[in-house]
């Protein structure tokens, strides 16, 4: 298991900063991601979102089995990252952004994976790319919460075409670098 300063450290280091860390330069540079985002992302990586598993282990429910997939529990990690559901969502973004082979998620935690896939892009796309992992996970985030707290779901291509079109406003609303990467807009 990561410590914040271990996770911090490594994020630093392959150049990305939260925007609870950045100084008000960095902040300006920051692409234009709402702040609840940013805040999801910096609990996503240090595994304190409210998953099922977490929610179980305080008593708050019986049921940790992820509700996307129904096959196995449910972590940060898995929710993000490894989860069947998940992966045909990454799996049908990343061809969309033209990002053929990526790395497998099998073995790796969801900021290793992370960091894996922007080692196969130019400095210039790896913003995009961290736009694009931003928006995704928020919108499976999203999705599994409408799955939990109000019995509805979409279908993958339902929840696809959700997330092109929310990267088109997110576009619209400034984020360049997202349209760099290749995102239909």
């Amino acid at each position: 298991m990561y410590r914040t300063e271990q996770i911090n450290r490594h994020l630093r280091n392959h150049g990305l900063v939260l925007f609870t860390e950045a100084s008000n330069e960095q902040k300006n540079k920051i692409t234009n991601n709402p702040q609840k985002v940013k805040f999801f992302m910096w609990l996503a990586v240090r595994q304190r979102i409210w998953t099922s598993d977490r929610r179980r282990h305080r008593g708050l429910t019986s049921d940790a089995t992820c509700r996307l997939c129904d096959q196995e529990e449910e972590t940060a990690d898995h929710l993000l990252c490894t989860c069947s559901f998940t992966r045909q969502v990454w799996h049908t973004l990343l061809s969309v952004l033209g990002i053929q082979n990526s790395p497998s998620p099998a073995g790796l935690n969801f900021l290793e994976w992370w960091l894996l896939l922007r080692q196969v892009l130019s400095k210039e796309h790896k913003k995009g790319l961290d736009t694009a992992v931003m928006l995704v996970s928020w919108m499976i985030w999203k999705e599994r919460n409408a799955r939990v707290f109000n019995g509805t779901q979409q279908s993958l291509s339902q929840l696809v075409q959700g997330i092109l079109e929310e990267g088109s406003n997110w576009i619209r609303a400034g984020a360049s670098k997202l349209a760099g990467v290749g995102w239909p807009h």
